[in-house]
């Protein structure tokens, strides 16, 4: 029976260990594909959250990494114009049709030690609840 203890509690340690918190920092996304006007599908931009987003800068949102190491957006509904709601999120697929570099001040943020990041084109799902969405990147 002594011996089932120390098993357990190594166990138990090694669980606890390997668990990574989410971590999220405030942003600025302009959804749109990158090039001319942001247009199409897709975040055509991301900032840093220096106060209130204009809607030509982009929209409120959280940028972070969930517990399982991948990188996520989140948008609140309240933050975003019914027509970006119904064009971006009306299915449970986000197109990226251009990639997008995420600047590396803005992933220092969330880890000090982390560089420039792109977002590659293709399709990512989408997590809906009733008050946000969140776009999950591979």
């Amino acid at each position: 029976m002594n011996t089932i203890a120390p098993f357990l509690l190594l166990m138990l340690s090694t669980q606890l260990s390997s668990y990574q918190p989410a971590f999220s920092t405030d942003v600025y996304a302009r959804t749109g594909s990158r090039g001319a006007n942001c247009s199409g599908s897709g975040i055509c931009s991301i900032s840093a959250n220096g106060g209130q987003a204009l809607p030509s800068e982009g929209y409120n949102a959280k940028l972070g990494y969930d517990d399982q190491g991948r990188l996520f957006l989140e948008f609140r509904y309240v933050d975003l114009p019914d027509e970006v709601i119904a064009t971006q999120f009306n299915t449970d697929a986000f197109e990226m049709q251009s990639d997008c570099p995420v600047p590396a001040n803005v992933l220092q943020a969330i880890i000090p030690t982390s560089s420039e990041r792109v977002l590659k084109s293709g399709f990512y799902p989408l997590s809906k609840t009733s008050q946000s969405v969140k776009v999950t990147f591979n």
